[in-house]
């Protein structure tokens, strides 16, 4: 299982645009959201650690084997029935990017950040969606990508904002707006 999330990072590498020179071109930077699905049917899918262990390591993978001669600003968004924007936009370019990155990697292990819980609510993909398009629409950045790491199940009750149907059409909806703006959507899961 842990090799088929390395194949998938490893085909990530490769789908997203970039161009990989001894000296980066002048528009090179790259602007990538990783969606963390934290939701309580998360830790069914891999019991070892909340849930998210395989989706850290495969964001390490994608982090740590991207050439360093590029900007790539990579900003962490966990959701569950809620979406935790707490966590800053970070280039990873170089090792103090790359600390900051692994902090929040493992604060997203952790269970929670301040009083923000993960792995006990449902799963509203579709404003996670729509929050990872208003920031990349905030970006001057041109090559922009979001990786989502989920398990695919979208369940609401009634305690949260939405009913299933309408975060499936506004998944739907904001995948259709990201894919007209032209920044490529990759899940995983």
């Amino acid at each position: 299982r842990v090799c088929a999330w390395i194949v998938l990072i490893c085909m990530l590498l490769a789908a997203i645009p970039l161009s990989v020179s001894a000296e980066p071109e002048a528009n090179g930077d790259v602007e990538v959201i990783l969606l963390f699905d934290t939701s309580g049917s998360m830790n069914k899918s891999d019991p070892d650690k909340n849930g998210v262990r395989l989706s850290v390591e495969a964001a390490y993978q994608f982090v740590f084997n991207y050439p360093t001669n590029t900007n790539m600003f990579i900003t962490v968004i966990p959701f569950d029935s809620y979406v935790y924007e707490g966590f800053k936009r970070v280039n990873v370019k170089d090792e103090k990017g790359r600390a900051e990155f692994s902090s929040q990697m493992d604060a997203l292990m952790s269970g929670q950040v301040g009083d923000f819980k993960f792995w006990e609510n449902n799963t509203d993909t579709g404003t996670a969606l729509e929050v990872a398009k208003k920031k990349l629409d905030a970006s001057s950045v041109s090559k922009k990508a979001v990786i989502l790491f989920t398990d695919g199940k979208i369940a609401l009750t009634s305690k949260d904002n939405l009913k299933d149907e309408e975060s499936v059409a506004k998944a739907l909806e904001s995948s259709a707006a990201l894919r007209d703006s032209g920044i490529h959507v990759y899940s995983i899961g």
